[in-house]
């Protein structure tokens, strides 16, 4: 492995993201190059100054404007960005099924058949009776 290579990876290595073998290769470079040892060495310096360093703390109010943004965005998605959404077999399905859905509420809702003079009719619609052939009287 060349310099070029090993300065390029030197941050992944320092921190432990790269695998065996490429970690392997980098350490084998540094034992036998000043060069790259010596930025190696600045850059955990560097890297001990800045881990001792506090946290840094978000502005005043960031977390207020980034819930604000995230309800803003949400809330501009409509029922229209969501159907423009569909492809054209999704919405052909959904079509069909709210199709189906409005004809067999339709037939599973009509009640046909006679009320004898005995049943007594309950309900919303108990003014109403059923003839023999089925039409409302």
């Amino acid at each position: 492995m060349d310099c070029v290579n090993v300065i390029r990876l030197m941050d992944r290595w320092l921190d432990g993201e790269l695998g065996p073998e490429q970690a392997r290769a980098v350490a084998l470079h540094m034992e036998g190059c000043p060069s790259c040892s010596a930025q190696a060495a600045q850059a955990l310096d560097l890297n001990r100054i800045l881990d001792a360093l506090p946290a840094p703390k978000a502005p005043g109010g960031l977390k207020r404007r980034i819930l604000t943004a995230i309800r803003n965005e949400q809330d501009r998605f409509s029922l229209a960005d969501w159907w423009r959404s569909l492809g054209a077999a999704a919405r052909g399905a959904a079509l069909a099924m709210a199709l189906a859905g409005i004809l067999l509420g339709g037939l599973m809702g009509r009640q046909t058949g006679t009320v004898s003079g005995t049943e007594q009719a309950q309900g919303p619609y108990a003014n109403y009776i059923l003839a023999d052939n089925g039409d409302w009287l």
